[in-house]
């Protein structure tokens, strides 16, 4: 029996789902690192544009917009991050799809993307 839990383990961490192996844990703190530096990136991004537009039509007031699009991209991507895409079935098919579930947002009978 503990043979069969030391390969389970592996192939959680493996697949990344935060198993209790170092590559999992490795995946997890990766994720959280994007996750806290992307609201300053995106807001600091988007203050430089309006900094830039600025200076270049010589108004004072389209930095604060591009603080605005930078801050509301960043949580976008944060968002985006954090519910992630469905995971697949190890079948290959997408999880839902048997019992009829739209999961992929493609039409049914539309079949796979290449």
């Amino acid at each position: 029996m503990p043979a069969e839990d030391r390969r389970a383990n592996s192939e959680n961490s493996r697949r990344g789902d935060g198993g209790s192996g170092g590559l999992g844990m490795l995946v997890q703190v990766e994720k959280l690192i994007q996750i806290v530096l992307l609201l300053p990136a995106a807001t600091f991004t988007g203050w430089a544009i309006g900094l830039a537009l600025d200076r270049w039509l010589h108004r004072h007031w389209i930095y604060v917009a591009g603080l605005l699009a930078g801050a509301a991209a960043g949580f976008v991507q944060i968002f985006r991050l954090v519910l992630g895409p469905p995971v697949p079935d190890p079948g290959g098919e997408e999880a839902g799809e048997e019992a009829g579930g739209k999961v992929s947002g493609r039409k049914p009978g539309q079949g796979k993307q290449q």
